[in-house]
């Protein structure tokens, strides 16, 4: 225009690539800011110097696949989630020397031969008040929301023939149906042995026998401390337990609007809450999030806003009350994947939230890994990540925010950075 070109941005390529497996990588994990592990689907683990950037152990820890892989015990051990049902844990400092035939600590029988991964103790923050009681505008807007709902119900009826209609009419009053006695549920009090101690970093939520359920575990212990399991919702068929996330607050911080709480998504599309604080679980609320598995969610620091994906091509994001017993959407569907002639797949695989909680990362089936911006109320897509060859398994933010790897099924691990600096 006016003689002048315009020239567009070029796409933003990795920091560089990490490649030395010969399978499918299928999960990955900053242990620090300078150390990284992977899993694939041979069995094989890797850990790496990105100083170096070189691996610098390489050892097979099953002849079935690795699901998740963790840090664990303040990074002291590494946690790795086979496909034959075991989890192992590993001494790191044995680890990193290269002596990982003596690193076996001890492994974990769940009796699990599905999907679901693990998840361990995240590192929760608790507000010394509990949450404001929502403005006006909010609570306007949660009736626009229903409103919009209720339309959208109406149409899907009209389509049809109800029966959906009636599936979901039905799951909004299961979820406004509240009865327990909120002064008694504040009141609770911490009798479960596995959240007394004075430290969080050997709880861990894993898989179990019953596809729908999952257990935890205190990794010191030789059984699991509980199973969350859903005896009265057994009707919903919610499927296997696709996602997980463990938030339990150390136990000087614990406040009675902040409880520990296990977030469990379904196959289904639902997304339960369970209060951990006594000898049996009890479910705090379910909310139907999807009409597709919950394929990955990632949630804040302080558990007030939820990120989650599915089998769709659009994530959310929610905010959460434990204080109410509430979760209320609080954007619109993001996009997360494409529709193209070569990419028609529109699943989510994974999603992550960056440590500084200002931006998230989504890993779509369609190859791409997108970023947005965590402002409400649009969160802004900033970028869409365009190099793999194949679906995007994993991805992971570095403790300092300044880096995101990605694994993916083309054998190749990508490490980005400087593309929006934490300040």
């Amino acid at each position: 225009k006016n003689g002048r070109t315009l020239l567009r941005k070029p796409a933003p390529s990795p920091e560089y690539t990490l490649r030395g497996h010969l399978e499918a990588v299928q999960c990955i994990r900053f242990i620090n800011s300078s150390i990284l592990a992977s899993g694939d689907l041979s069995g094989e683990v890797r850990l790496w110097d990105l100083e170096i950037k070189r691996s610098v152990n390489s050892w097979h820890a099953s002849d079935e696949s690795i699901l998740e892989i963790h840090g664990h015990r303040n990074n002291a051990a590494l946690l790795t989630q086979c496909r034959d049902g075991m989890i192992t844990m590993w001494d790191m400092e044995r680890l990193a020397s290269g002596c990982e035939k003596d690193a076996e600590i001890r492994e974990i029988p769940t009796d699990a031969f599905h999907f679901s991964r693990m998840a361990i103790a995240m590192d929760a923050v608790v507000s010394s008040h509990p949450p404001a009681d929502p403005p006006q505008v909010q609570q306007e807007n949660d009736k626009e929301f229903k409103e919009k709902e209720r339309l959208s119900i109406k149409k899907q009826k009209d389509m049809c023939g109800g029966l959906l209609a009636q599936a979901l009419i039905k799951d909004q009053e299961e979820e406004d149906d509240d009865s327990d006695d909120d002064e008694a549920f504040l009141n609770r009090e911490v009798t479960n042995p596995a959240l007394q101690g004075s430290s969080n970093s050997s709880l861990l939520l894993a898989p179990c026998d019953q596809p729908e359920a999952m257990a935890l575990w205190d990794t010191r212990s030789p059984t699991y401390a509980m199973k969350l399991e859903h005896g009265v919702d057994a009707h919903l068929k919610l499927g296997m337990a696709m996602s997980a996330k463990l938030w339990v607050p150390e136990a000087g911080v614990r406040s009675a609007w902040a409880p520990p709480i296990a977030l469990i998504g379904h196959e289904s599309g639902h997304f339960y809450i369970w209060d951990l604080r006594r000898m049996r679980a009890d479910m705090l609320f379910c909310k139907k999030l999807f009409q597709a598995p919950v394929m990955a969610f990632d949630l804040s620091r302080d558990a007030r806003r939820l990120f989650a994906a599915a089998v769709e091509p659009s994530a959310r994001v929610y905010n959460l009350d434990l204080h109410i017993r509430k979760i209320t959407p609080c954007s619109p569907p993001l996009p997360a994947t494409c529709q193209t002639v070569v990419h028609d797949r529109t699943g989510i695989g994974h999603l992550a939230l960056r440590p500084d909680a200002k931006l998230f990362a989504t890993a779509g089936w369609d190859f791409r890994i997108r970023l947005f911006a965590n402002k409400s109320p649009h969160f802004k897509p900033l970028a869409i990540l365009r190099y793999h060859d194949a679906t995007v398994n994993a991805l992971d933010f570095s403790p300092d925010s300044k880096l995101l790897a990605a694994a993916s099924k083309d054998t190749k691990i990508s490490v980005w950075s400087g593309l929006f600096k934490s300040r």
